[in-house]
């Protein structure tokens, strides 16, 4: 991202316990960074916002209240057609991933593809998890 943030609290929010708020300050930044991303935040959706914000949790090692928060997104019916649907199993890939459960990694990212057969990352992805296992011909495959 090219800018370096303090964490100043980590709390549960008041009404449900199961969301995070996340304080942050902006330390050592450029201006034209903050102003382009000002911009993309005014202009993005908010099923957009919530996958940010669950992103960066994923990035704070948070992986449960982010997992929670990606769970949540996808109960909430009107996301079912959604294009953001991608990036929210690609995220529970990558959760699973780091977590060393490389079945269930393997399952998101086949829902990827399901959902979006060009998603470029997720080859490379489905093929990382199959080496995890030593599958390695479906490996190579995923990875051409």
């Amino acid at each position: 991202m090219g800018s370096k943030f303090q964490i100043n609290d980590i709390s549960n929010d008041k009404v449900d316990l199961e969301i995070k708020r996340v304080t942050l300050t902006v330390r050592d930044f450029h201006l034209t960074l903050v102003d382009e991303m000002k911009v993309k935040i005014q202009q993005s959706s908010q099923t957009t916002l919530n996958i940010l914000l669950a992103r960066y949790l994923i990035e704070l090692g948070e992986n449960r209240a982010s997992k929670q928060y990606f769970n949540q997104l996808l109960d909430n019916k009107q996301h079912q057609n959604d294009s953001n649907l991608v990036a929210v199993y690609n995220y529970f890939g990558i959760i699973y991933f780091r977590l060393g459960f490389y079945d269930e990694a393997l399952d998101s990212y086949r829902k990827v593809l399901d959902v979006q057969m060009q998603f470029q990352f997720s080859d490379n992805y489905v093929g990382q998890a199959h080496f995890s296992i030593n599958q390695l011909d479906e490996a190579q495959e995923n990875l051409e």
